[in-house]
């Protein structure tokens, strides 16, 4: 659908999708009932050459046309988020750029609050506020573990360091400025969105985060797994180390793996002095091992593929 209307097209949503035939009508319906004050722009990037989403995805264009939201479909076929991420912000027409991934769906009023933090900040990047929703086969007693611990965030608008690329406004013009926004060399393994808030900051950007903004995203029952969560965190920690070592230099890099290596340590520590729930401590521990050991493989120059 093109835009017809004499309104400025001012925040571009994009979702990039693959292998979430499921969830991503869910997604999608909740972008098309968004509540605002401006014109938006819906696009779908499918990483997947068989396209398996396509007609589902497809199916919206008549929504697009009963909601005057444009909506475009692309696929790129290459499985790499980062691509797919690369080719949404070439593709997209209005000032600003947010992600949001297809196993969520936004709150009606999430796009209007990004925006009115983003003019009352005048913020580069705004982040929102992700709020998990738990399957009912889902483990009880992991739900208390720190991994899903509701984070304690109420602040209507803060500056934070660091962002993730769900749920996150970006100004497109700073997006484009950088050749290319996401590196792709961590499309497979997790990280192109750490990278590019590292980037961001070291160019002096603003970055913000609301709990005006929520979007909800489903826990499923294969999250209900501590392995799953284990080696999260082992990628994680992986990850980490070389986007500092590709940002930082050699110097600052050494002292990013002595402090991390000794925050987990501590953290190990931390839960054995109050272990008093024994399965509970246990995944917390086990967790911050496999930060140290996710550090010193990256450092041995190792990286670990097969995340997407």
């Amino acid at each position: 659908m093109e835009i017809t209307e004499n309104r400025k097209l001012q925040v571009t949503v994009a979702v990039c999708t693959r292998n979430r035939q499921e969830m991503i009508s869910r997604c999608l319906e909740s972008l098309f009932q968004q509540k605002t004050e401006f014109l938006y722009e819906i696009i779908c990037v499918e990483n997947d050459a068989q396209q398996k989403s396509r007609k589902i995805v497809e199916a919206f264009s008549l929504v697009s046309t009963e909601r005057n939201v444009p909506f475009r479909y692309f696929c790129h076929p290459e499985q790499n988020i980062a691509l797919a991420r690369n080719l949404a912000i070439q593709e997209a027409r209005g000032d600003f750029l947010i992600f949001i991934d297809d196993d969520e769906w936004a709150d009606p009023l999430w796009l209007q609050n990004m925006m009115e933090v983003q003019k009352k900040t005048d913020g580069d990047v705004i982040l929102g506020t992700c709020i998990p929703v738990f399957s009912e086969d889902f483990s009880p007693w992991l739900k208390d573990c720190f991994l899903y611990r509701q984070e304690k965030f109420t602040s209507e608008c803060q500056q934070v360091y660091g962002a993730p690329t769900n749920t996150t406004l970006y100004r497109l013009d700073m997006l484009r400025q950088r050749k290319p926004p996401l590196d792709p060399d961590f499309g497979r393994t997790g990280g192109s969105d750490v990278d590019l808030a590292m980037y961001l900051m070291g160019k002096g950007r603003k970055i913000y985060k609301t709990s005006l903004a929520k979007v909800y995203e489903l826990q499923t029952k294969n999250r209900s797994r501590v392995f799953f969560h284990w080696e999260r965190q082992f990628r994680a920690a992986v990850n980490n180390y070389r986007i500092v070592r590709k940002n930082c230099g050699r110097i600052m890099t050494v002292k990013y793996f002595f402090w991390s290596l000794a925050k987990n340590i501590f953290a190990i520590f931390h839960e054995m002095i109050y272990f008093y729930r024994p399965r509970q401590t246990m995944v917390n521990m086990v967790g911050s091992v496999c930060g140290c050991l996710g550090l010193i493989y990256a450092c041995l120059g190792f990286q670990k593929r097969g995340y997407y």
